[in-house]
C-alpha cells in the first residue's frame, strides 16, 4: 500500500513517488530490543547501497505509546546517540504499521520497481551476516530485469 510518511526533518516520503526503484522498508520502535541489535548491521546495509540509484532504505518507527512531539524527540535521541544515518520515518498512528499487517518487529520488506511487495522478513536472530547476506540476494533478484519476466 501506498504511504506518505514524514521523515525527522519534517519532509514528506511517499512511496508511490519511488516507483521503479527497489525499496526496503524495515518497521521498527525504540523499545524494540531485536531491532535495536539489528542496527549495526543495518547501517552497514544501509552504507553499501545508499548511493545505488536503484535502491531505497528506508525505517519505519512504529508501535510506540508516545505524542508526536516526544516521540520525534526520543527517536531523533536514539538515532543521534547511535550515530545511524539511515532514513527514519514516523508512523505516528501506526497506519502504516497496519495496513502492511506488521505482526511483530523487526519486518522488513522488500518492494519490487512495479511497487510490489515481493519479500517480507520478520525479526532478527542475532546474525548481522545473514541479515545482509539475505538482503544483498533479495536486492540483486529485484535488481534483474529478468526477474519481472518470470
Amino acid at each position: 500500500p501506498d504511504f506518505a510518511l514524514t521523515n525527522l526533518d519534517g519532509k514528506t516520503v511517499q512511496l508511490n513517488d519511488l516507483k521503479g526503484k527497489v525499496v526496503l522498508i524495515d518497521f521498527w520502535a525504540t523499545w524494540c530490543g531485536p531491532c535495536k541489535a539489528s542496527f549495526p548491521a543495518f547501517q552497514t546495509l544501509y552504507d553499501k547501497y545508499k548511493s545505488d540509484t536503484n535502491i531505497v532504505i528506508l525505517t519505519i518507527n512504529t508501535m510506540e505509546n508516545k505524542k508526536e512531539a516526544e516521540l520525534k524527540e526520543a527517536v531523533n535521541k536514539f538515532i543521534q546517540a547511535n550515530k545511524y544515518s539511515f532514513p527514519v520515518l514516523l508512523d505516528m498512528k501506526d497506519k502504516v504499521n497496519t495496513d502492511y499487517k506488521v505482526e511483530g518487529i523487526p519486518t522488513k520488506f522488500f518492494i519490487d520497481k512495479k511497487g510490489k511487495v515481493q519479500f517480507q522478513l520478520v525479526g532478527y536472530d542475532g546474525n548481522p551476516m545473514k541479515m545482509l547476506a539475505e538482503a544483498e540476494t533479495i536486492f540483486e533478484t529485484l535488481l534483474d530485469d529478468k526477474f519481472y519476466h518470470l
